[in-house]
Order: C-alpha cells, then structure tokens, then sequence
C-alpha cells in the first residue's frame, strides 16, 4: 500500500506550465453554492466520517461538495499530461512504462470544501499537486480504513505541493479537502502500461 505521501519535486519549469494553464481554464461552478466556514467545518470532520462510514457508503458523500471546476479543452488535457508525463518520470515519481490521467480538478475559494469520500470505484494510485496563495490555510483530512486508528491533516504549502496516495478497494483510503483560501487541485491517476488515457476513471 502507498500511504499518503508529499513528493519532493522541484521543476519550476513545470510549475510555470501548470500556472499558465490553470490560469486560463475554463471555470465551471457546477457545485459552487451558498456556503459557510461552520458548515465546511462540519463536513470534514470526524463526527460527519464516523456518520457516513456507519451508513455503509464505501464510496463518498454524493454532493457533499463546494468548489468550482477547471474545465480544459482536449487539446490542452492532451498537453497537461504529456508534460506531466514527461516531468514525473524525469523525477523517478513513476515508471517509464507508466502514464498519466487527468482524473479530477477543483477551484477552492474561502471556505470551500470537498466532503469525505473513497474513490475507490477506481482504484489505483494518484498524483495530485495543489497551489494554494497562503501557507497551511489549506490540506487534506485522511483516514485508512483498517490501518489508521484516528484521522490526520497534511497541509498545503504555499505555492504548488505534489502528493501520492493508492485509493484501495479492500481497505478504503478516506480523504476530505478543506481550504481557507484560494486553492487549486489537480489530480492524476497513473496508468500501467496497456492502460488508455481515455478509459472512465
């Protein structure tokens, strides 16, 4: 299993490109709403975990959401993960027969939030790199199904953070995203060889 992980990676070329392309995405506010710091605050925490897990959703809280999300055309989802690719396997984060796929993308404002979910529907690990405009206002809440014996917080740092995790199905990997700034997700899943980028994650 590959717990939960901050990668050490320094490409400020490849920050420049994300930056770039963040920057000029398309923002679709699909689940953007009337929202509050109590009510992130509740979502996230450990009573609103221990409430889901207790109702048998190995999944996540469906619209237990409030962020926006970054829309990119094909071409530049095409580009993004080439030179992700190209920028992770220089680094040794994945292997030269591996990929990439583009699987999630948000915009959190103050007090946005994304509640507690799984994704283990489709499992396998996942590279997410995050930019958030102030220092630890922002993270993960996490918690190993079978492992863990109480949640845990990683904060953001300023600027970009690049993180690893597996999403497993026998022993779900519980996360929630809290954010009281401006944060920006990008989430990929790596693909082992004979994968295709265009298969539904």
């Amino acid at each position: 299993m590959v717990c939960l992980s901050s990668v050490v990676f320094n490409d400020r070329d490849f920050e420049d490109f994300l930056d770039a392309k963040v920057d000029l995405a398309f923002e679709d506010s699909y689940t953007m709403r009337e929202h509050s710091k109590e009510e992130m605050q509740g979502r996230i925490s450990d009573e609103a975990l221990h409430e889901i897990m207790a109702q048998g959703d190995k999944q996540r809280a469906t619209g237990d959401v409030v962020k926006s999300r970054l829309d990119f055309g094909d071409v530049e989802r095409t580009e993004i993960m080439d030179r992700a690719a190209i920028a992770f396997k220089k680094a040794g984060i994945i292997q030269p027969d591996q990929d990439l796929r583009i699987s999630g993308t948000g915009n959190y404002r103050e007090n946005c939030y994304m509640g507690w979910h799984t994704n283990r529907a489709s499992g396998g690990t996942r590279i997410y790199c995050n930019r958030a405009d102030q220092e630890g206002k922002s993270g993960l809440r996490y918690f190993y199904e079978g492992y863990s014996t109480h949640t845990r917080v990683m904060l953001d740092d300023i600027g970009w953070s690049f993180r690893i995790f597996k999403v497993d199905h026998v022993n779900p990997f519980w996360h929630s995203v809290f954010s009281y700034c401006n944060r920006i997700s990008l989430g990929f899943r790596i693909l082992e060889k004979g994968e295709c980028r265009e298969q539904k994650h």
